[in-house]
């Protein structure tokens, strides 16, 4: 490939840029080989970005996302703060959730889950609720799916597009990714299929309608009260209307934040202190 592209260089006279050439190994090594272009050793990388995305290393990939979402996060807050509850998680979901590539990522890799703890430490400063409210609230709070549902939806629109694909190699992609071919897709495919309970080959067939969401009817009409008590403080707080009780201290750091921590117990959670479920 090196010499096709030396080769075209010097028929149509073009300069290629060989310090903009990298070069990923993988699997191991013991030592590592010297490539050179156009005269110059090409450097040797362990993860490079091609099109918006990180290839090469799962672990950097994630982080990159992380530090795109919490750079996003911190402008909607520092401008957007005031606005409605509903408007201001509209408004998150649009320029914090995109997630660019993440169809591709490997979701049976262990470093997706520091991005469900950002996405909660996220909505959780977002509505400026305790630091230690419960997960499993979060979804009923934002009125929206879990993170994890959130995305691995995205991964099933991408397989039913591959599904339909007229392009020979999407397809074959496709098909090697469904029967098992080790890659970051088929291993996401896996992981669906086992947390969700369907067959492997029924994963791109799963709708809307048949997305095995789990509900908890005594959350959610409790979580409607939590919501209630976020729009009296925004409304207290835009209006500028005087003292009402608990109403003046926001949430965290109050009386009212002891008020929603017994939603947790009363709902069947342990508590929302549950540090290690963040």
């Amino acid at each position: 490939m090196l010499d096709i592209c030396k080769s075209f260089a010097e028929s149509y006279d073009v300069l290629f840029n060989s310090s903009k050439t990298k070069m990923l190994l993988f699997g191991n090594h013991d030592e590592k080989p010297t490539v050179t272009f156009m005269g110059e050793p090409i450097d040797i990388v362990d993860h490079e970005k091609h099109l918006g995305n990180i290839i090469g290393s799962k672990k950097q990939q994630i982080h990159d996302c992380i530090c795109t979402f919490n750079s996003k996060l911190n402008m909607i807050y520092s401008h957007f703060k005031h606005v409605d509850q509903d408007v201001l998680y509209g408004i998150f979901k649009t320029y914090c959730m995109p997630l660019y590539g993440s169809q591709l990522w490997d979701y049976n890799n262990k470093y997706v889950d520091s991005f469900y703890v950002a996405w909660r430490k996220g909505v959780r400063r977002l509505f400026n609720l305790p630091y230690n409210t419960h997960c499993n609230l979060l979804p009923y709070i934002c009125n929206d799916l879990p993170p994890t549902f959130q995305l691995y939806r995205r991964v099933i629109s991408f397989l039913k597009g591959l599904s339909v694909s007229h392009n020979l190699l999407s397809s074959m992609c496709y098909k090697l990714a469904m029967y098992g071919s080790c890659s970051a897709v088929s291993n996401s495919i896996l992981v669906i299929s086992s947390e969700w309970s369907v067959p492997r080959f029924y994963v791109p067939n799963i709708t809307r309608d048949t997305c095995p969401v789990l509900f908890n009817s005594e959350l959610d009409s409790r979580c409607s009260i939590i919501c209630d008590l976020l729009q009296m403080i925004h409304l207290r707080q835009s209006r500028h209307a005087p003292s009402t009780g608990y109403l003046e201290w926001g949430v965290v750091g109050s009386p009212l934040e002891s008020t929603f921590m017994s939603f947790g117990h009363s709902a069947g959670w342990h508590s929302w202190h549950n540090t290690t479920a963040i």
